[in-house]
Formats: structure tokens, C-alpha cells, sequence
């Protein structure tokens, strides 16, 4: 699968998301950052929507752990690239993983 572009509407939704918190609230979503919170997220039986992540992922010891709990969770990852993931974050530190 092609990783998804900077402006693909997906992006401009969680740059959207991530901006207001009002739009949060109507839509009834949050945005997990990094590898930690997106565990913990599937691991609570959150209802996860889309999970996005950068090639680098899989330098992480707990990047495989993400992957393979996400798609037990039936989330399969959508990869984009690093500097597309990072315009979506609020983290100082690019994160792998939204």
C-alpha cells in the first residue's frame, strides 16, 4: 500500500482533530500518541478508528508489539512518512505512531 501523502484527507482531519477540541468532543474521538498510548489503547478495548504509523515503526522493541496487538484489535496500520505523521502530532518527539 502507497503511504499516505501530507494532504491526504485522512491527514487534514487529524491535523483538524488535533487542533480543536470542540471537533473532538462532536465526534466523539481522541488522538493517541506514540507507542505507549496506542497500546494501551487497544489493550483497554478502546474503539480504535484508524491507526497510522511511519516506516520506522519497526525500530522500536515495542513497535511489533503495537502492529500485532493493532490488528488482533482488527486494525490493520496505515503507513505514512515521517515528516507527514510529525505535521499531525502534538508530541516535542516525532512519534511512530496516531
Amino acid at each position: 500500500m502507497e503511504p499516505l501523502g501530507r494532504h491526504h484527507p485522512t491527514l487534514r482531519r487529524l491535523r483538524r482533530l488535533r487542533r480543536d477540541r470542540a471537533a473532538r468532543d462532536r465526534e466523539g474521538v481522541f488522538l493517541a500518541e506514540g507507542l505507549h498510548l496506542a497500546l494501551e489503547a487497544v489493550r483497554t478495548g478502546a474503539d480504535v478508528e484508524r491507526a497510522l504509523v511511519s516506516e520506522r515503526i519497526s525500530r522500536h522493541a515495542e513497535g511489533a508489539a503495537v502492529l500485532s496487538a493493532l490488528r488482533a484489535a482488527g486494525v490493520e496500520p496505515e503507513t505514512t512518512s515521517d515528516a507527514a505523521l510529525q505535521g499531525v502530532q502534538d508530541a516535542r518527539a516525532a512519534q511512530p505512531v496516531l
